[in-house]
């Protein structure tokens, strides 16, 4: 309240104690200090432990921390709180950083019923994995009424985060129950065939892969709003823009055995995700009031996307055993000079994405105390580019829609504080991918084979 609001806080929580079987050291440490007046108010908050609690949560349930998942989680926060406000300008924000890391081993024993061949299967499968990754997130509001008659509203976001992986997994299955032996089976061999075994095995496989990942995104929005002299009669001005940078690596080695078959396959791949994305709108609209309780709106926008992408597949003999041998703490491996002699042309595709749509609406609003009506209709014809790449293919598609109009209507009845009803339509339009529309066979996944289909038609959803 105004005239008490000028103060300084601050609240620290510790534990510690250890896990069931005694075997690690468990703790949580949390603080957060705040100081406020009349005019602001600033919050810090930090918070470490290795028992995957959230840490603090942004009011809609979501943690900052980003603990959770299975295993061993060491989530780390950082954030920082403000907020300014006068007669004119409010403004504030929030900037947080958090790191969290997993250690998981897991152990797990499947038979699988079959009677239509009479005997059942048995699968057992041992796996270990480490991820880590860094997250920070930054989100700001401005909004400045310069007079009685202008509203301007200005939201940037940025945000980034790194992480790193390293996963291994063995797993076997058995036509019989292993366990029936005399051998006595570890966990540590589970997945393991040894020579006892290999009589009632039907296949084995060995997985090991190391990832690592950069992802970079901004985004800002702006809005202005005029008031035009006569109630209800205004004009809005809207542009948002958001830029997306990524790149992604994996190594992965996959090796499967065939106890009945001489085919042992084994796959040592390399492979890169870059990705780069923007885009941008640009809307204005227009209300003037008709009558006493019906407003005529008039709105046009104009989006423009671009969306590269490039995945390359790298295909290697010796190359991945030495990276996993050496990289399993997150080094950075070392790859070939001549990496394009091992280039995958199946496994690779490079594809560039720009798309243009205008939006051209026209809504009536009809408002009372106890009803509000909107409908209208919106007119978007769209524009769109595909450079893509993939076997034999290097070509430029292009595709023109013009004929989609998109209904839209709500209505809303207030009977009393406790009964409302609600009613919403809108129809839509959803356009196949272009890559759904090149006529070519990909047959990388061997058990899921696609094809393209020029033939492929807009489909229209009513909600």
């Amino acid at each position: 309240k105004k005239g008490v609001s000028d103060g300084f806080f601050s609240n620290s929580e510790a534990g510690g104690g250890t896990d069931f079987d005694a075997e690690h050291l468990l703790y949580r440490l949390r603080n957060t200090t705040s100081y406020y007046n009349d005019d602001a108010q600033y919050t810090l908050v930090l918070s470490a432990n290795n028992v995957g609690d959230q840490g603090f949560s942004d009011g809609r349930g979501r943690g900052f921390g980003g603990g959770g998942g299975n295993g061993i989680s060491s989530p780390k926060l950082a954030g920082f709180n403000f907020a300014y406000e006068n007669d004119k300008l409010e403004f504030g924000g929030n900037v947080r950083g958090n790191h969290v890391s997993n250690d998981v081993k897991s152990w797990t024993s499947t038979e699988t019923f079959m009677p239509q061949i009479g005997k059942n299967q048995f699968s057992n499968s041992r796996s270990a994995g480490l991820r880590r990754e860094l997250r920070i997130n930054g989100n700001f509001r401005l909004e400045w009424k310069p007079d009685t008659l202008t509203n301007i509203i200005f939201t940037p976001t940025v945000s980034y985060s790194n992480n790193d992986s390293w996963n291994s997994s063995n797993s076997a299955t058995f036509n019989e129950n292993p366990f029936d032996y005399e051998k006595e089976y570890e966990k540590d061999e589970f997945g393991n065939v040894s020579e006892e075994l290999e009589d009632i095995a039907i296949n084995s496989n060995v997985n090991e892969s190391l990832s690592m990942g950069d992802n970079l995104s901004l985004s800002a929005r702006l809005q202005v709003n005029r008031k035009l002299g006569k109630p209800g009669r205004n004009l809005t001005f809207r542009g948002n823009f958001s830029y997306a940078d990524s790149k992604n690596q994996n190594f992965s080695r996959n090796e499967i055995t065939y106890y009945k078959s001489a085919n042992d396959p084994l796959q040592k791949r390399y492979s890169t995700t870059p990705g780069n994305n923007w885009s941008y709108n640009l809307s204005f609209s227009y209300t003037e009031p008709l009558l006493k309780n019906l407003f005529l709106q008039i709105s046009y926008s104009y989006n423009y996307s671009y969306n590269n992408n490039d995945r390359s597949t790298y295909n290697f003999d010796d190359l991945v055993d030495y990276i996993l041998e050496v990289s399993p703490d997150f080094t950075n491996p070392m790859l070939p000079d001549n990496l394009g002699l091992y280039l995958d042309e199946k496994l690779s595709r490079f594809s560039t994405y720009r798309t243009q749509r205008h939006d051209v609406g026209v809504m009536f609003r009809y408002v009372t105390s106890a009803m509000n009506l909107n409908a209208g209709v919106s007119w978007l014809p769209q524009y769109t580019q595909l450079d893509y790449k993939y076997l034999t293919i290097d070509d430029i598609f292009t595709r023109k829609v013009l004929d989609y109009v998109s209904p839209n209507i709500r209505f809303r009845y207030k009977w009393s504080k406790q009964t409302t009803l609600n009613i919403r339509y809108r129809g839509t339009t959803a356009q196949p991918s272009m890559t759904d529309l090149i006529d070519i066979e990909d047959d990388s996944n061997p058990l899921q084979v696609t094809k393209g289909n020029p033939g492929l038609k807009p489909s229209f959803s009513n909600n």
